[in-house]
C-alpha cells in the first residue's frame, strides 16, 4: 500500500482535479466505488473513496 501511496503522490492529480470532481471506479469484483481527489488548495493531499453513492443537498433557508 505504501508503494501505491507514493505513486499517487507522483501523479500530482490534485493539480488537475479538485474535490468537486467525483468519478466512479469499477473494482475487479464488479463493485463501483466513488472517488475524489483532495489537495487542490495545498493544505493536504488525499484520495477519498466511498463505496456508496450519497446524494448531498445544500438547501438555502
Amino acid at each position: 500500500m505504501l508503494d501505491a501511496a507514493f505513486r499517487f503522490r507522483e501523479t500530482e492529480a490534485w493539480k488537475m482535479l479538485d474535490d468537486s470532481n467525483i468519478f466512479a471506479v469499477r473494482l475487479s469484483n464488479g463493485q463501483n466505488v466513488y472517488c475524489t481527489i483532495m489537495g487542490n488548495g495545498g493544505e493536504h493531499y488525499s484520495l477519498g473513496i466511498i463505496s456508496i453513492w450519497v446524494k448531498l443537498c445544500f438547501c438555502s433557508p
